[in-house]
């Protein structure tokens, strides 16, 4: 019969003459091992997202022909179910230029702690969530949950097929209202007219198409704006405008390659189109 203590396994004989030196060695390397491991891993992903950041390109990088103001409406009917609006232009109040001196820090904390406490400290994850989420999917299964950056994205994604160079525009509050009035972000695409010599943008703002003929972006977000206390009206902030490229593995954060991508209202893409002038009075574009 097979005795209890032949059953118990026998160390090797090499451990046996280990010392607590030999002990205490192997734990190193093993520490260095884990940690060499760890650093290749991160610097690996950390090369991916370098390099999404900097090949990503748009869905459709081959821009059409001339296009006609009524073929793209047609695209914006069919896509998002809405008319182009055209507004007509306003002159909004002018509060001055916002200069975010390092005054203005007390403030943004103020603000923002005050905020907090009105919202309740159970939504802080809900608002970290969304700023992780940045730009977010266009289809979001519960529909309270939609906001500004799901609109700005999916029209990015849905217009890049038609080869229409998307731009994404956020616009940030002045720096004492920076924790307490959200950003926004909507999406825009440049439109010229060769024929005509005419200028205009597109803008595509919480699931609505806006003709905006009346100056350049930042008229535009003045109009839109128009309603907001003077203190608190938002403006485009540096790195504001970025062209739309969809990431290829979402290991960059979108907040990043906005960044990455971000250029200045002059140097933005345009579609041209046959013409610009409208064959009816400012409304609705059909």
């Amino acid at each position: 019969m097979e005795r209890t203590e032949d059953r118990i396994p026998q160390l090797p004989k090499a451990f046996e003459a280990m010392t607590l030196d030999d002990i205490k060695t192997i734990e190193r390397r093993r520490r260095f091992f884990k940690y060499a491991t760890s650093l290749a891993l991160c610097n690996w992903i950390g090369q991916l997202g370098f390099r999404e950041l900097s090949t990503a390109r748009p869905l459709s990088p081959e821009y059409p022909c001339p296009r006609t103001l009524e073929e793209l409406s047609f695209i914006v009917q069919r896509e998002m179910n809405v008319p182009i609006g055209e507004p007509e232009a306003l002159s909004p109040e002018t509060d001055g230029p916002d200069t975010g001196s390092i005054t203005d820090l007390p403030a943004m904390f103020g603000n923002g702690m005050q905020r907090a406490t009105d919202t309740g400290i159970s939504n802080i994850p809900s608002h970290a969530r969304e700023f992780f989420t940045y730009y977010g999917e266009d289809r979001v299964p519960d529909p309270s949950r939609i906001r500004c950056n799901n609109h700005a994205y999916g029209a990015c994604r849905s217009f890049s097929q038609y080869g229409m160079p998307m731009h994404l525009l956020a616009i940030a509050p002045p720096l004492r209202h920076l924790l307490d009035v959200d950003w926004h972000v909507m999406a825009a695409c440049p439109l010229y007219s060769r024929s005509d010599g005419a200028h205009a943008h597109l803008v595509f703002d919480n699931g609505t198409a806006l003709l905006w003929r009346h100056g350049g972006l930042a008229s535009f977000v003045a109009w839109s704006e128009r309603n907001a206390p003077a203190g608190e009206r938002r403006r485009i902030p540096a790195y504001g405008i970025a062209r739309y490229r969809e990431p290829k593995h979402s290991i960059a954060h979108p907040l990043l390659m906005h960044i990455a991508h971000a250029v200045d209202e002059a140097d933005m893409q345009a579609l041209e189109l046959q013409r610009l002038t409208p064959p009816h009075e400012p409304g609705m574009i059909v």
